[in-house]
């Protein structure tokens, strides 16, 4: 069974609570643990009001075992049949983040 992303998110979220409210009853240190959760709450109130404006990249980089020395980039992909545009968009972005972090870890970007 597969959820939806919204629902996905929600039930993430409710757990997040239900561990968070947990830990809240009788924290340890009070005023250091309103510090951290004044923090907390602040991102997550930054993400809500902005998460449908900003755009997380669907692309991932990692590296290949040390004795190869290569880096990997992927796209993940949401639907299937997408169109040659869509495609050529995803390839781009791959391209581009690999060559922005290669120059990032070498001082020089070679093709």
């Amino acid at each position: 069974m597969k959820l939806p992303h919204r629902y996905y998110l929600r039930i993430l979220a409710a757990l997040f609570s239900l561990w968070w409210i947990a830990l809240a009853i009788h924290p340890l240190y009070r005023k250091p643990w309103l510090l951290e959760n004044a923090l907390v709450l602040a991102v997550v109130a930054l993400l809500a009001w902005f998460h449908r404006r900003l755009l997380f990249s669907r692309v991932v980089l990692h590296l290949d075992s040390p004795e190869r020395g290569r880096m990997i980039g992927e796209a993940w992909i949401l639907k299937a049949g997408l169109t040659a545009a869509e495609s050529q968009l995803y390839v781009r972005t791959v391209a581009l983040e690999s060559d922005r972090v290669e120059f990032q870890l070498t001082g020089r970007d070679v093709e």
